[in-house]
């Protein structure tokens, strides 16, 4: 884990609150992952500590029983430690069953779910309104403000 934003930001910022993120993605599409730690990033007095899957984990075969529940596992966890779970929306329909167990996880344990809207998406699935607390456009200041709302 490593705490974002910290680098460039004022000596005041240190006394802020910081978010521990858990952002929903699959590697296949990691520019969409890089799109809200970028937008996170580029907020002013916002600190965050991303608890997502790291690319660099080992990588795990999700096609053996073992490796499937070593992943759900680790996915689990990494919600449980969170203190809010982004949903990109597009990610819900693209990656199903993942997303789906993340977010019975963040619901397990409480852990409110802030929806993100892509940029020019002429649809946001219905399911992502059914389980979002909050949904928001894909800008920095809207999904900080949500984040914040939320925890």
């Amino acid at each position: 884990m490593f705490v974002r934003s910290m680098f460039g930001v004022p000596e005041r910022a240190v006394n802020m609150p910081t978010y521990n993120l858990f952002i929903s993605h699959a590697w296949a599409y990691d520019e969409r992952y890089a799109g809200i730690c970028r937008l996170l990033d580029s907020v002013p007095n916002f600190v965050w500590r991303d608890y997502s899957a790291p690319r660099d984990y080992p990588v795990v075969d999700a096609g053996s029983v073992v490796g499937r529940n070593k992943l759900r596992a680790l996915l689990r966890e990494r919600v449980r430690i969170s203190s809010c779970f982004i949903l990109v929306a597009g990610m819900f329909v693209n990656h199903r069953e993942w997303v789906q167990a993340e977010i019975q996880f963040a619901q397990e344990y409480g852990k409110p779910i802030l929806g993100v809207m892509r940029r020019a998406q002429q649809r946001t699935p219905e399911a992502v309104y059914q389980v979002a607390d909050k949904i928001v456009a894909w800008n920095s200041m809207s999904i900080a403000n949500g984040v914040r709302e939320l925890c």
